[in-house]
């Protein structure tokens, strides 16, 4: 290679191939050796407060939701009761006309 396009051509493989580590022709390399045995890391443990906020916020979002299905519950009840009084033959539906034209001049 070139004296002068020596540098370039580190540049151009990275900065493994400067550092002097293994480059292969298809750019793969060498991982460099471990610095020291592996590190498990894990969740900090939780306290016992923090297990029990957990449990009555899950309660909370429980009973949320039970009064949520019970309210829409009793809106369709209602709903559906009222559409069951309401007049639905043709001739309540003209005693209804008639009854909704006012009665004073």
């Amino acid at each position: 290679m070139i004296a002068g396009l020596a540098g370039i051509a580190d540049a151009r493989r990275g900065a493994a191939a400067a550092a002097g580590l293994t480059v292969f022709a298809d750019g793969a390399r060498v991982p460099p050796p471990p610095w020291g045995p592996a590190v498990r890391y894990r969740a900090p443990r939780r306290g016992p407060f923090r297990i029990a906020l957990s449990v009555v916020g899950w309660v909370v979002v429980v009973v949320l939701m039970a009064a949520g299905a019970l309210a829409g519950g009793a809106w369709i009840y209602i709903n559906k009761s009222v559409e069951a009084v309401r007049p639905h033959t043709p001739r309540l539906e003209g005693a209804r006309a008639c009854l909704a034209k006012p009665w004073f001049p």
